[in-house]
């Protein structure tokens, strides 16, 4: 039976019907190390539209994921606890951008078809942390140096999702390298910046990162973010016979 709520999302909503076991191994096909990559076929299924998943933010992603395991869950009566990873979130205070009070410097959403993108090249936690940083931020970033040994600013324009995934990892890929050129004490100012602009855009979930990839961090009754990072699944709402088969079709 097919559901009939919608989700929510910043600008538009997207429904939640059940997967259809043929959809469920289409997604299953792809490794399941690509957990971004599934979560994109998995909304690309929902929606019927095969570009939206790059568009979304990756806490709209997870939003969706998380919204159509507890329905999964509940047609199953079963008690997921999926509910205290989303946070209160009113759609028109989420700003499209998150700007420095005192530098030219801005930092954006990262959506899906940037974490796509990282996901097929990162193999470590400051992997991942460059990569992001790479894909977000825009401005005026001050990590050049003049030839007096002065710093100096170098402008990075946004990564915008109409670039094919390939020209996106060129792009971050160039960046990266230059991060990974900074001295110590201009990395960390850096992240300092980064981490002041991501806290603005926090919305639905909050999200992290590890080793693996994006995690979501729980919250408690205020909707403040917890301690303890989960990662979530594209396929774990599965269960019996369609569960063991997608994990077939991996193997």
């Amino acid at each position: 039976m097919q559901t009939a709520i919608d989700c929510e999302l910043l600008n538009g909503t997207v429904p939640l019907p059940d997967l259809t076991i043929g959809q469920a191994m289409d997604i299953a096909k792809i490794p399941e190390r690509l957990n971004e990559k599934r979560i994109s076929a998995l909304i690309a299924h929902l929606s019927g539209d095969s570009q939206l998943a790059g568009r979304l933010t990756v806490q709209e992603r997870y939003y969706v994921l998380l919204n159509h395991q507890m329905i999964a869950n509940n047609k199953y009566s079963e008690q997921g606890d999926q509910s205290r990873y989303i946070m209160p979130t009113i759609q028109s205070e989420v700003p499209e951008n998150a700007s420095h009070s005192d530098l030219a410097v801005s930092l954006q959403h990262l959506r899906g078809k940037h974490v796509c993108v990282l996901e097929s090249q990162c193999e470590s936690l400051y992997d991942w942390l460059c990569g992001q940083m790479a894909c977000q931020l825009h401005g005026e970033l001050p990590i050049g140096v003049n030839e007096d040994g002065s710093s100096a600013v170098e402008l990075w324009e946004p990564i915008s999702t109409e670039l094919t995934e390939s020209e996106i990892n060129k792009i971050m890929q160039e960046r990266v390298g230059k991060i990974n050129d900074l001295p110590e004490h201009v990395f960390n100012y850096l992240v300092s910046i980064y981490n002041s602009l991501s806290f603005e855009l926090v919305h639905f979930v909050d999200i992290s990162h590890d080793d693996e990839g994006i995690t979501v961090l729980p919250c408690d009754t205020e909707g403040l973010s917890g301690a303890e990072p989960a990662r979530f699944l594209a396929l774990a709402a599965l269960r019996g016979t369609a569960k063991r088969l997608a994990e077939l079709a991996t193997e």
